[in-house]
């Protein structure tokens, strides 16, 4: 879940914690709104060479990072659905 306040967090979260499952120091500054716009261009040009160098640096640590939030989430969600299922009435019959 998100809103425009809270994916800067997100995203700055993911990142460093992607740099830490990696073992590698995350003391770059990184600009998201570049990393975007320069993703973007290269994928509407077909550019993949750019998109390799611009993009992937960033976006690589990102995709592992957000592995145990995505896991951490699924399993609260998850749990909290089933509890709900369990409690739910069951109803007799196809009446709506």
């Amino acid at each position: 879940m998100g809103n425009p306040w809270t994916f800067p967090f997100i995203w700055i979260s993911v990142f460093y914690t992607g740099h830490w499952f990696l073992g590698q120091d995350a003391g770059m500054d990184i600009s998201f709104l570049d990393v975007f716009e320069k993703g973007i261009r290269a994928l509407l040009s077909f550019d993949f060479s750019s998109f390799a160098t611009d993009v992937w640096p960033v976006f690589y640590p990102m995709l592992i990072g957000c592995i145990p939030f995505y896991i951490a989430s699924w399993l609260v969600t998850f749990y909290i659905v089933r509890r709900a299922m369990l409690h739910f009435p069951k109803r007799k019959g196809n009446k709506i």
